[in-house]
């Protein structure tokens, strides 16, 4: 669930995905290894091969 929150995040700016950034910012530290590796490699992806709909790309480097 997390990771859906953070791909659709990552594509909008709304108050969904505001509530989103937040959550993980402030739960990271606790998500399991699994979580953050796919989050970690959904980051990369996104951020080597931005698409066109990327929205604010500085908040995810």
């Amino acid at each position: 669930m997390v990771n859906c929150a953070l791909r659709y995040a990552m594509h909008a700016e709304d108050k969904e995905s505001e509530a989103a950034i937040r959550y993980l910012r402030h739960c990271c530290g606790i998500l399991d290894e699994k979580t953050l590796s796919v989050v970690i490699a959904d980051l990369d992806k996104e951020l080597r091969q931005p698409s066109p709909s990327l929205k604010n790309p500085q908040v995810w480097q």
